[in-house]
């Protein structure tokens, strides 16, 4: 399973069944009875050889499991309880995701109505949804279409043509924006031995004690692990969710004191200049990155080790050896979070598409909503409901059936994290 040919099989098998030279009989006269207990024996050699080799690869395989079978990111994987687990976590965060949607849709109601009534001008759309539109895109090329063609302008909806530009590029819009991503913590080059719980008591250990609630819990911190890169690497990054964006600034300025006094304490060479170092104004400098300090001497904090499997000790000394791992805390969370975006070809914004494209929105939706237990008022229909916006092509006005396409997609991105015009949905662990 993870190498394709065992390393060195045929010569320890071979040395191991002591075959050599010596045992070659030159006798002419028993040629033909040698040449056929010869290839009785290939046979037999050869039908060992594969056993053996069998046996080299499932104790390779085993090797390997008992070497990750702690790892955080090897029980996400295998172990049916840390997936049921993950599958709880999803579910969850489902749920405030469509809550938060529905929240910011309803706030941006009551807005434009209040707005509305005092200009007691025409029905405006509210902000959410000026915010959800996906027509706005700058074609990063500049080279122009063939938009001469008066049959391929016919088609093509005004609002959602691209605009030709080489170097301007595109933000996400503000309603397909995750309500969360203000209060994630990316954490980088975190070791396959470091597990998350290690991972969080770090973190608590950098917590603000000053916190009006007494001090960060360990249930304010949300871990989402990134899926293994493969190759060989098994280096991963953790995203940490904070309860709030507060907590999040305040573990970072407490990170960039600890490094600040770190980087003091090696220029001065005293360790009491780094206790008593005071922050001061220019001190304000946040780096792109910062080192955390991670204790991963054992995966489930024993102190003892048991070498002789009665239980105890068994005659060690000094217990279990320290180890310990440094990992690195991003700064940049609106970098990491914000994807690229490209603009699409103005074929996927044909009149005759988008009406399509609304129903296939609406039958996934649906499809994750009722799998995950999305409470109802916050699913997909309730909120098109709730904004106005029908999806019957048969009686709907097209921009409406326009808004309510990009209202979709940015519900299936924020709550399913599904990607719509990929065809996809989020990469395992994610």
């Amino acid at each position: 399973l993870y190498a394709e040919e065992p390393m060195m099989c045929q010569f320890l098998w071979k040395e191991s069944k002591g075959q050599g030279n010596n045992n070659i009989n030159d006798d002419d006269d028993s040629k033909p009875d040698e040449d056929a207990a010869a290839s009785d024996d290939n046979t037999s050699d050869s039908a060992a050889y594969d056993e053996y080799r069998k046996g080299y690869c499932l104790n390779y395989i085993r090797m390997f499991f008992n070497q990750h079978l702690d790892d955080s990111w090897f029980r996400s994987m295998y172990s049916p309880l840390a997936e049921q687990r993950l599958a709880i976590q999803e579910r969850q965060r489902a749920t405030k995701e469509a809550q938060a949607f529905l929240s910011e849709l309803e706030t941006s109601i009551a807005k434009n109505q209040a707005t509305e009534t005092s200009t007691s001008s025409n029905k405006s759309p509210c902000f959410f949804i000026l915010k959800a539109r996906l027509g706005g895109g700058i074609k990063q090329t500049s080279s122009s279409s063939s938009t001469n063609n008066p049959h391929y302008q016919s088609n093509i909806s005004p609002s959602r043509s691209m605009q030709h530009h080489s170097s301007l590029s595109n933000p996400v819009p503000g309603t397909h924006v995750m309500s969360l991503a203000h209060q994630v913590l990316p954490i980088l080059e975190v070791p396959p031995h470091v597990t998350d719980d290690q991972l969080i008591q770090a973190l608590l250990s950098h917590a603000p004690s000053t916190n009006k609630a007494g001090g960060m819990k360990a249930s304010d911190l949300q871990l989402y692990s990134s899926s293994v890169p493969g190759h060989g690497n098994l280096f991963r990054t953790i995203y940490v969710q904070c309860s709030t964006e507060e907590i999040r600034k305040e573990i970072i300025q407490q990170l960039n004191h600890v490094d600040r006094a770190a980087a003091a304490a090696v220029s001065t060479g005293s360790t009491e200049a780094a206790a008593h170092h005071v922050p001061r104004k220019e001190d304000t400098f946040v780096p792109k990155t910062l080192p955390l300090e991670v204790e991963c001497s054992d995966a489930y904090g024993r102190t003892e080790v048991d070498a002789d499997g009665k239980g105890g000790a068994g005659g060690t000394e000094g217990g279990v050896p320290p180890r310990k791992a440094t990992v690195w805390v991003s700064t940049q969370t609106s970098k990491l979070l914000s994807p690229h975006v490209a603009v699409l070809s103005a074929a996927v914004s044909s009149k005759v598409h988008i009406p399509k494209d609304m129903k296939a929105a609406r039958t996934i939706a649906e499809a994750y909503d009722i799998r995950r237990n999305i409470p109802k008022a916050a699913r997909l229909e309730a909120i098109l409901a709730k904004a106005e916006l029908s999806s019957n092509a048969a009686d709907a006005d097209p921009q409406d059936i326009e808004d309510a396409l990009d209202v979709a997609i940015a519900y299936l991105r924020r709550v399913h994290l599904f990607s719509f015009y990929n065809g996809c949905a989020r990469a395992n662990r994610v």
